[in-house]
């Protein structure tokens, strides 16, 4: 019989079957996990730079006003020095770039030392624009490519404390948010460490149940061949009650029955040969096809042969 490979056996389809099954289920899991968890860390981010952001807002808006109405500043306070001060001494999370500017469009202060030489002159920024014409607050995310990272930007209209509530300048935060991708990546390859750890764990586990599935077939399947060949001797072992069991006890019963059978078939064969063989009158059978199966001893002798040659 020809013997069937590893890869085409029950044991393997089963534990293919197992371990598809654990890869899919992780797929869908990990995918609604990871990205759940990148919505979340983001929105937790975005909330905490724009906070971040009002509470500056309230710290400059006093000095943005002396700015605009110099004449009710008083003589030992320089608004410009104390917003320069206000973002050198920020310490928000994350923040890499804090920048004011008046309603004129004019950089009032800087955070990066760089940059310094931006201060007095006109920032021609759209977003700066648009917050301070329109009086709208914009959050954004960004890319720089100078450095291949990704910012978070909040330009955040000031307005003054009059009735007009008019914007007399805006703050633009921008922070590092590359961090939180960084962190999500890095989750992301625990995760899948964690899953390729599982599968192989499934693998093992698959391939032993499997196995314990399929060892009692193949049992059967040698006792079945050893039916077949005319060997009844031994039993299927019966492992469990289930109907891999109850096939093994049919199979037990039928190699009893058969080996009964055959013991009456030759013990009616013997009898047979015995009555021939004792029989005066000459005796030939012949089945369908005309070939003859029986001759007794009677008729060999009247045919002047022996029953071998006859048949």
């Amino acid at each position: 019989m020809k013997k069937t490979r590893y890869i085409g056996t029950i044991n393997a389809k089963i534990v293919f079957i197992i371990v598809m099954v654990i890869v899919f289920a992780l797929q869908l899991i990990g995918a609604n996990f990871i990205t759940q968890t990148e919505r979340q860390l983001v929105a937790t981010f975005q909330e905490n730079q724009q906070l971040q952001a009002n509470f500056l807002e309230n710290s400059i808006f006093p000095y943005l006003e002396m700015h605009e109405n110099s004449e009710n500043t008083p003589e030992d306070v320089d608004p410009m020095q104390e917003i320069d001060t206000l973002i050198s001494d920020f310490s928000g999370t994350a923040i890499t770039g804090i920048s004011v500017v008046d309603a004129e469009f004019v950089v009032l202060g800087n955070s990066d030392d760089t940059q310094q030489i931006m201060v007095g002159q006109l920032l021609n920024d759209e977003d700066v624009r648009t917050a301070v014409l329109q009086g709208t607050s914009i959050s954004r995310q960004t890319y720089n490519p100078t450095i291949n990272a990704r910012r978070w930007r909040i330009v955040e209209p000031v307005y003054d404390s009059g009735e007009s509530q008019s914007v007399i300048g805006a703050i633009i935060i921008e922070s590092n948010i590359e961090a939180i991708y960084d962190q999500i990546t890095d989750i992301t390859l625990i995760f899948l460490r964690a899953s390729l750890l599982a599968i192989i764990l499934s693998s093992i586990l698959a391939h032993m149940v499997s196995k314990a599935l399929t060892e009692p077939i193949r049992e059967m399947q040698t006792k079945a061949k050893a039916i077949a060949e005319g060997d009844y001797s031994g039993e299927v072992k019966v492992y469990s009650d289930d109907e891999l069991g109850l096939l093994a006890q049919n199979i037990n019963r039928l190699s009893q029955e058969v080996e009964s059978g055959q013991l009456r078939i030759e013990a009616e064969r013997r009898r047979l040969d015995s009555v021939l063989g004792n029989m005066t009158e000459g005796v030939i059978a012949t089945n369908r096809r005309g070939e003859i199966d029986i001759v007794n001893n009677m008729a060999a002798q009247i045919l002047g042969s022996s029953s071998d040659t006859i048949s």
